[in-house]
């Protein structure tokens, strides 16, 4: 049942990001990816690597406590952001520093893709300001 409720959209990522990190993973050049002299088709080979990262995110962010149906309500959290579409790799300690200055953080997740983030703030009211501060800056090349 939950998985039926899920949405998905919630989860998009970054094409770019979703094939460096995949490359990183295989240690390949992320032309070998979408070469399409290859011989595969490499849209089918990137929609194969965004549903694997998906998959694997979904599991970590379940193995750290969230609830993914929360992500198909319309309800929303006061205190958590998704923070989406940043560069691969971007680390734990980076998203951080983005979000102290706001105030005080209670958890950050970023799953082993680093494709995205969770950002969950003590106080309503910081997490509003940091949302405020970070919402449509960009995050390294992203």
């Amino acid at each position: 049942m939950a998985g039926k409720e899920f949405n998905w959209s919630m989860l998009y990522m970054n094409s770019d990001a979703v094939a460096s990190s995949i490359a990183d993973r295989l240690n390949i050049d992320k032309s070998s990816i979408l070469n399409p002299e290859s011989g595969d088709n490499a849209a089918v080979k990137l929609a194969l690597a965004e549903t694997h990262i998906i998959s694997e995110t979904k599991a970590y962010l379940e193995s750290q406590g969230v609830d993914l149906t929360s992500f198909g309500s319309r309800v929303r959290s006061d205190t958590i952001i998704l923070v989406k579409n940043i560069p691969y790799g971007t680390s734990t300690e980076q998203i951080q520093e983005l979000f102290e200055p706001s105030g005080a953080l209670k958890r950050v997740l970023v799953p082993p893709a680093g494709t995205m983030a969770i950002v969950e703030f003590e106080k309503a009211e910081e997490a509003q300001k940091g949302f405020k501060a970070v919402a449509y800056r960009r995050l390294g090349n992203s």
